[in-house]
């Protein structure tokens, strides 16, 4: 399955890729095929109407595979309109979408009629692309976020599907202007990055708002128009059949992560390869791990299946960050990266989601944490303090908030610290005699993240045997724990003299 990148985020090979494509798929004439579509004078059909989204998805669809015909990696970037708000900037440079003179004429790139390879066929303005600039406003994230929280799809002014096309879609066009302001739009291959991005916010809002309805009208409306109606110049396609972008053959880098329908396994970092197997299309495994400290890290797969890693975090499996496919042996996945402390999520699945089979997955810190990990409900760390002034470290990492008790136990008297969350110079509190006798507790309510407890002996020449503990407390009111972000707690007796 292809995956849309942001533009912004593109490599210059992924790049240079993409251009090269376009340009073999305008010398073939199916590009200028795709101008023409458009510009037909039914189109006014398939705007304010509607189809406007699931007609340019299938547009946008058609002339990807077109692209992949040339280069089968190649995808459609997409451009948010959160950068590129100036020229000189991506997309708009010399090696991507090219640059304007004071006249409104590409003058550099690839796109430039000066090199040859882009003479537009369907224009009133001439054979050479023109864009003209600032318009209009573009929209800013308030706006787009404000016209993603809008229900239902169609049904009036405010509905989703029309504020997107008015005060989304039609801004970009009108700002960058030139051959983009006309009904031969797709002449300049900025239409299909910026249509991308109207697609990529259908998808968001229909991840958002599983309660309503995809595309509307389901029934009633005018032949062309309703959910199960063959639409103008696509054939017998429907909007009904392109709802589901992931079952077109590609998805967003910023898609959520599609839940199993079931808890993450458990990969132990460090520990032996967890086997697992795709056992039927399109089915995607969830794993997490626990970064106990900042470092390098590498998650791989191996095997003879050919399967993609996906990666999020730290503690929200929504906000993936890192994809691979073929980066390790062969066909497997391989993501090495620097994490800060916390727990992460990865997803596996088959590349295309049409294929199954057996692998396995591992993670390795390529940085080794120095101190033991003390993991919620697990039996008591025992350990002896015999060096004066010694003071032990223990690693916690916190995955799900709540309130946890951290003691002591043993003969001597301990003093217990807390560092964090994700700072080990953070001091957050310090316990003495809070457990029975001589011994130490501290029971706080932790946000997810890693933390750095600390035990010494309260006289620096002091020793002896002791143990640690950590476990979560059900049932306590947040009103009797201290919250991780509270002011630090210091609970000691007075120094030894």
């Amino acid at each position: 399955m292809g995956v849309r990148k942001n533009q912004a985020d593109l490599t210059a090979d992924e790049r240079d890729a993409f251009v090269q494509a376009c340009l073999q798929v305008k010398a073939n004439g199916f590009w200028d095929q795709m101008v023409d579509a458009h510009q037909q004078p039914d189109a006014m059909r398939f705007h304010n109407s509607p189809i406007f989204l699931p007609w340019h998805r299938e547009l946008l669809r058609r002339m990807e595979e077109a692209l992949q015909s040339v280069d089968p990696d190649v995808t459609i970037p997409y451009w948010d309109m959160l950068t590129g708000r100036a020229p000189g900037e991506s997309p708009w440079t010399d090696d991507f979408l090219g640059q304007s003179t004071s006249g409104g004429v590409v003058s550099s790139g690839p796109f430039a009629f000066a090199n040859g390879q882009w003479t537009l066929v369907h224009s009133v303005t001439g054979p050479a692309l023109r864009r003209s600039f600032f318009g209009a406003q573009l929209p800013r994230e308030s706006l787009i976020l404000a016209v993603l929280s809008r229900t239902p799809y169609r049904g009036g002014p405010s509905s989703f599907s029309l504020s997107l096309e008015t005060q989304i879609h039609n801004p970009g066009h009108v700002w960058v202007g030139g051959d983009m302001a006309l009904m031969t739009s797709p002449n300049d291959p900025v239409f299909y990055l910026h249509h991308c991005n109207i697609d990529r916010l259908w998808a968001r809002w229909m991840d958002q708002h599983p309660d309503q309805e995809p595309y509307l009208p389901l029934s009633g409306d005018p032949n062309g128009f309703n959910i199960d109606d063959a639409m103008p110049t696509w054939g017998d396609v429907t909007p009904a059949d392109l709802i589901d972008h992931r079952s077109l053959g590609y998805e967003y880098d910023d898609d959520p992560a599609v839940d199993p329908g079931g808890d993450p396994l458990e990969i132990v970092v460090g520990g032996p390869p967890v086997p697992g197997d795709i056992s039927a299309p399109g089915q995607r495994d969830p794993y997490r791990f626990q970064a106990a400290a900042p470092g390098d890290f590498v998650i791989e797969t191996s095997g003879s299946t050919d399967v993609l890693i996906t990666l999020a975090g730290p503690n929200d499996p929504d906000a993936i960050f890192m994809q691979d496919d073929d980066s390790g042996e062969g066909r497997n996945s391989r993501i090495e990266t620097s994490l800060s402390a916390g727990v992460y999520f990865v997803e596996v699945r088959y590349w295309n989601d049409g294929g199954t089979g057996p692998y396995l997955i591992e993670v390795d810190d390529l940085d080794t944490d120095p101190f033991p990990l003390l993991t919620p409900g697990d039996a008591p760390i025992q350990s002896t303090i015999d060096q004066v002034a010694e003071s032990e470290g223990y690693r916690i990492v916190i995955a799900d908030a709540g309130i946890y008790r951290l003691e002591t136990d043993g003969s001597i008297d301990t003093v217990l610290s807390l560092f964090g969350p994700n700072d080990d110079a953070r001091l957050i509190e310090i316990n003495d005699d809070g457990g029975p006798g001589l011994l130490s507790l501290i029971q706080r309510d932790l946000a997810p993240g890693s933390y750095l407890a600390r035990v010494r002996h309260y006289n620096p020449n002091g020793s002896g045997d002791y143990s640690i503990q950590l476990s979560r407390v059900d049932g306590l009111s947040q009103a009797d724990a201290l919250r991780g972000d509270e002011p630090l707690e210091i609970r000691l007796k007075p120094p030894v003299a």
